[in-house]
């Protein structure tokens, strides 16, 4: 079920939602169709965005190149694991085992 917002007036805000309110004629302002409408607005911008982030990872930006790669569906770099050690817990246990059975 739809959550109805209400449309607040302040100082700040007010001449924005005042449009907003003019806008939507008549329709009952809920959450579903903020979502369809933030969707849309993403979906026009998504070239956009997309560009920004590539041209951000060129500089060298880790986050926004890991954010391609994921959102692409690559594999990003993956570290080479390193050979699996003792943990310092199962060493310590092993001494005590000794120490009490000497």
């Amino acid at each position: 079920m739809d959550e109805k917002l209400p449309i607040r007036s302040s100082p700040a805000n007010g001449k924005a939602q005042l449009r907003m309110a003019q806008a939507i004629e008549g329709d009952v302002l809920t959450t579903t169709l903020v979502q369809q409408r933030a969707i849309a607005a993403i979906l026009r911008a998504t070239d956009d965005i997309l560009e920004s982030h590539i041209k951000k990872a060129k500089q060298g930006s880790y986050q926004h190149a890991k954010f391609l790669f994921d959102f692409a569906g690559l594999p990003s770099a993956q570290t080479q694991s390193a050979p699996e050690q003792e943990s310092l817990a199962s060493i310590l246990l092993k001494r005590l085992e000794v120490d009490d059975a000497g």
